[in-house]
């Protein structure tokens, strides 16, 4: 497989797919169970935004090329019904399947 790391991943077409997948940026989130009580929703959200004003927290992930932001939850959401719509497809042209 060729690849590129420099804003998208290029799969060689000898692979069943062609073209190039948009790389710049991971979501990484947090999420509970439909029905989850909005006071825990909101008890687990401000944890985590003060874990991640820590100065500790922040250094660490500037280390590792990260930065942190937090969106509303249906930003969120949005963002996985996206991807699940990118990849699906990916999946379904490559002809994957679960052994």
């Amino acid at each position: 497989m060729q690849e590129q790391w420099k804003g998208s991943i290029v799969v060689e077409s000898r692979s069943g797919a062609s073209g190039s997948i948009a790389a710049e940026e991971a979501a990484r989130g947090i999420v509970v169970p439909k029905g989850t009580p909005q006071p825990v929703v909101d008890q687990i959200s401000k944890a985590l935004e003060t874990a991640l004003a820590a100065a500790e927290v922040k250094e660490k992930l500037d280390v590792a090329g990260c930065e942190a932001r937090s969106a509303p939850k249906q930003a969120f959401a949005d963002i996985i019904k996206a991807d699940v719509a990118v990849w699906a497809k990916v999946v379904k042209e490559a002809g994957v399947t679960a052994d």
